[in-house]
């Protein structure tokens, strides 16, 4: 009995493991939208947004340039955001956690 609930267990892990590395393939491909998240975690919140450079409309980051004459990307960003002051969201930290390139532009803004 425990040999199938170890078998299964590794079952689900592989096909969750193929299903997240399907829907990354997805979203970097552009046949999936990703999702906007803000998500309040006590003193931090995690922030993913779709931001379009060189316009960068949602959040301003380094990468964000206005006079380049390149081509505009869309890219999709993680963002953490840690509360500094107690009960004030006035200075947070933030930590980019990710980016990922789209590759296949949608209508742009």
């Amino acid at each position: 009995m425990r040999r199938t609930h170890a078998g299964l267990a590794i079952m689900v892990a592989l096909a969750l493991l193929l299903a997240c590395g399907l829907l990354a393939a997805g979203v970097r491909a552009g046949a999936v939208a990703p999702p906007d998240v803000d998500v309040g975690l006590g003193d931090a919140r995690l922030i993913g947004r779709t931001s379009v450079i060189p316009y960068c409309s949602q959040l301003i980051g380094p990468d964000c340039v206005g006079d380049d004459p390149v081509p505009p990307q869309r890219v999709y960003t993680l963002w953490a955001f840690i509360r500094t002051e107690r009960g004030s969201w006035r200075n947070p930290e933030v930590r980019r956690i990710f980016s990922l390139p789209l590759t296949r532009p949608r209508t742009l803004p």
